[in-house]
């Protein structure tokens, strides 16, 4: 909850921040929040302030669409390495 609110109000204290920097302020957000739901929010809340209502509209899509791949490939490799170590572990 910190961190989300120091993100925010980073976004807020510096309006001219480049497009990267936003984008890192946002990873950093996402990255201490755990909750798809709070991710989201705290997503539309940094997009309004940094690139307005229809950017936000289309970050959140891209945001999602991102997240999703994301945790299927994390979700993928956690598995996998499960598994290959149990398969050693058997061995």
């Amino acid at each position: 909850w910190v961190n989300l609110f120091v993100g925010i109000t980073n976004i807020l204290r510096n309006p001219d921040l480049s497009f990267s920097q936003v984008i890192g302020q946002i990873a950093t957000v996402v990255a201490t929040l755990q909750v798809g739901f709070w991710i989201a929010a705290a997503i539309t809340v940094t997009a309004t302030v940094a690139v307005g209502f229809l950017g936000s509209i289309f970050l959140i899509v891209i945001s999602s669409v991102i997240l999703n791949w994301l945790s299927t490939k994390i979700i993928d490799l956690l598995f996998s390495n499960k598994y290959l170590f149990m398969e050693e572990m058997t061995l």
